[in-house]
């Protein structure tokens, strides 16, 4: 146990706080990517029954309709893994979010994205 002395007052409404404060913007882009990927597969999947007909007559569509399908399940996947990731480090130590963004970026060829993050983050906390 802490001495009464070190131990801070109203720890739980701090915690809230910088929550609130720090990582909620994290969590709302992460779910603001996994929406849109979600709604690109629905609108994959409108098109999908929209054509059904043509598919039925050319093997290549249906074929193409199957793989463009497949590849987007997996981009879903791929960015709810990297998302739940990246919420871990966001929690546990923002600092080591710049090397998740880092490692990301090499081995995925992306534009810099971890530039255009930190960029976002330096101009709200000047604003602050």
């Amino acid at each position: 146990m802490f001495p009464p002395c070190s131990q801070p007052t109203f720890p739980v409404l701090k915690a809230m706080r910088n929550t609130v404060t720090f990582h909620l913007g994290s969590i709302a882009l992460g779910a603001f990517i996994i929406a849109v990927i979600q709604f690109l597969r629905l609108m994959l999947e409108y098109l999908d029954k929209r054509t059904r007909n043509l598919q039925q007559a050319n093997k290549v569509a249906q074929w193409l309709m199957c793989i463009v399908k497949c590849l987007m399940w997996c981009l879903e996947k791929i960015v709810a893994f990297i998302n739940r990731n990246a919420f871990i480090l966001v929690a546990g130590a923002p600092t080591q979010l710049r090397l998740l963004l880092l490692q990301f970026e090499k081995t995925t060829c992306m534009l810099p994205m971890h530039t255009w993050f930190f960029q976002v983050m330096n101009s709200n906390a000047t604003q602050n």
